[in-house]
């Protein structure tokens, strides 16, 4: 494990690396507009048009990871890069850090900032759906989009607007336990009490009635959120639920590293577009 997280370290510095020379090789050529969804100054999203003329079924709404205490929209850039070449509008909404906001403000944030999307695409009269993505607290806020159906009544998000969930390296389940300090110090920040640590926990809201498709994706080696997250969190959406599941553990990859699949070829990088591009001829 010690190994492990010596490597995690290294390969983050130089996804981090990688990112910003993809984004710098990006520039300025994506067709972005910056939305506030509320009055907070985190409270935004990006609203990212498509660069193909092929139209998508769906809206990609992705969630930026960072331990719910950093992280913004823009270093994601290669992301909506990756998705609207693929023919999908993709929104990135900001939300509230814990250096100044704990539980629930995140997960109301995400939900606002969906419902603001939806006004946008109600506004203009072309029916979309949503495939949400998320990487890391990404993909735990997402969870939550999907699952927490006392928020989703709270804003009026119909469930059935959702078409599929894309988790990488997801903490999907808050009970188990953190196997390195600076995890236990993220989720501490986040959720400081058992009670709220069991409010934010994703897997306690599935029912049997969910079924939207699942794909997650996690690093073998991730010694920061552990495979097990989703490995258990697929077991038990199949056990409660008929939702069509998909899970893929990488070999030799870590926690950040996982979403060089954005922008280096590989089979991570095959496999999501892959799923993507069946979800949505699907709906």
């Amino acid at each position: 494990m010690v190994l492990w997280q010596l490597e995690d370290y290294l390969t983050t510095f130089f996804s981090i690396i990688k990112a910003k020379i993809k984004n710098y090789k990006i520039g300025d050529n994506l067709d972005r507009k910056k939305i506030n969804y509320s009055s907070n100054a985190r409270q935004y999203l990006l609203w990212y048009n498509s660069q193909s003329k092929i139209s998508r079924n769906n809206i990609v709404f992705f969630i930026h990871g960072g331990g719910w205490n950093k992280g913004n929209p823009e270093f994601f850039k290669f992301v909506a890069d990756y998705f609207t070449k693929l023919g999908f509008i993709t929104v990135i909404p900001a939300y509230r850090l814990t250096d100044e906001h704990q539980f629930p403000s995140q997960a109301i944030d995400v939900f606002k900032a969906l419902k603001k999307t939806l006004e946008i695409i109600e506004a203009s009269a072309v029916k979309k759906n949503m495939i949400v993505a998320g990487q890391s607290a990404g993909a735990h806020l997402g969870a939550l989009l999907l699952l927490n159906q006392k928020l989703q009544e709270k804003f009026e998000i119909d469930e059935n607007i959702f078409n599929g969930f894309l988790s990488i390296s997801g903490p999907l389940d808050l009970s188990r336990p953190c196997r390195t300090i600076r995890a236990e110090k993220y989720l501490y920040d986040f959720v400081p009490t058992p009670q709220k640590r069991k409010k934010a926990n994703p897997s306690n809201y599935i029912k049997s009635e969910f079924k939207t498709p699942i794909f997650c994706l996690h690093g073998a080696k991730d010694p920061l959120v552990p495979k097990e997250h989703s490995i258990e969190f697929i077991k038990e959406i199949k056990s409660k639920t008929e939702a069509e599941t998909k899970l893929k553990i990488c070999k030799n990859k870590h926690h950040s590293d996982l979403t060089d699949l954005f922008f280096e070829k590989g089979p991570a990088n095959s496999a999501v577009k892959e799923w993507m591009l069946k979800v949505d001829a699907l709906n």
